[in-house]
């Protein structure tokens, strides 16, 4: 277990650095940069040499590239150039807890709604129960993000005047952002829990079971209800580092500052250091996740040999 969890680190620290290599050259080939602006100061020679003298960005690519590099090593994610002198690991420490804190609401709601639709549809397959998860399976998975975050803002915080429109200061105003990062994953697990739930119970083990005399209830509870977690707990793993994260449109919707809307900005400004440093943050993120994934196989599933 020891031999793979460390080659899995290992693997994973590999995957980081082709990420950061392969953005951080994708961005620097992109036409323009962070002070072609419309400013008549950031327009002044003087004021974009000396700026980007500060940047390092008067170097070359490859002295840029190993001196990031050496930076990440240590940890640090440079300065950002919108927020300067702030730096980006600053910038993390203050956006991050807001994502995280409306992802975990969204995540909780995913996966109990999530689930327990699906089991409910699954158990009454061919019922209305059944039909209308098909219905709103189908709903959530085609509409977009940001249209049913304005369907809510406009039905419950304009004509009903329920639930604030925008912003984190009570707790009423996660209610809207948490039901729209959500409602796309409660269809999908549903879907998910759904078929994987009536492809274990027509396993002939399960009717091998019902057999013995085992009752229903425990025969679903117990047995099919665990091995069909499989594929849930796969899908699980990266929908938490996207909501913890945050969400790009759902953020820039709700006015939310968090992770989502900094990176939206980073792109607007050309901010490497930001861009750089929020997909490093990103990529560890669903990396560590997938590692515990693998992990929680081993447990899901007897059958399943990490190392081996």
């Amino acid at each position: 277990m020891m031999f793979y969890i460390v080659r899995r680190v290992l693997f994973g620290l590999l995957t980081l650095w082709v990420v950061m290599t392969i953005t951080f050259f994708l961005m620097h080939a992109i036409p323009g940069g962070p002070f072609d602006m419309d400013s008549m100061d950031v327009q002044s020679p003087s004021y974009r040499r000396i700026m980007e003298e500060r940047f390092g960005l008067n170097k070359s690519i490859f002295e840029q590239y190993l001196m990031y590099l050496g930076n990440l090593a240590r940890g640090e994610l440079g300065l950002s150039i919108s927020y300067y002198p702030r730096t980006v690991n600053q910038i993390i420490a203050q956006g991050f807890p807001v994502s995280a804190r409306l992802g975990g609401i969204a995540i909780l709601l995913s996966i109990v709604a999530g689930i327990v639709w699906g089991v409910v549809a699954g158990l009454r397959q061919g019922r209305w129960q059944d039909n209308l998860m098909k219905v709103l399976t189908a709903l959530g998975i085609t509409i977009p993000g940001f249209v049913l975050a304005t369907l809510l803002i406009y039905s419950f915080a304009v004509e009903l005047r329920w639930l604030p429109p925008m912003g984190l200061r009570s707790w009423k105003h996660y209610i809207l952002p948490a039901v729209a990062l959500s409602f796309g994953p409660v269809a999908y697990l549903a879907r998910l829990t759904r078929s994987s739930l009536l492809d274990v119970i027509r396993q002939d083990y399960m009717k091998t079971a019902r057999a013995k005399g085992l009752s229903r209830r425990k025969v679903i509870y117990k047995h099919a209800l665990k091995n069909s977690m499989l594929p849930i707990v796969t899908y699980i793993a990266p929908l938490i580092a996207g909501l913890m994260t945050g969400s790009f449109v759902i953020e820039k919707v709700f006015a939310i500052p968090g992770m989502g809307r900094e990176m939206v900005l980073a792109i607007g400004n050309r901010d490497y250091m930001m861009i750089l440093g929020l997909t490093f943050f990103f990529s560890a993120l669903i990396v560590f996740t997938y590692i515990i994934t693998d992990v929680l196989y081993a447990f899901l599933d007897p059958r399943i040999k990490l190392g081996k």
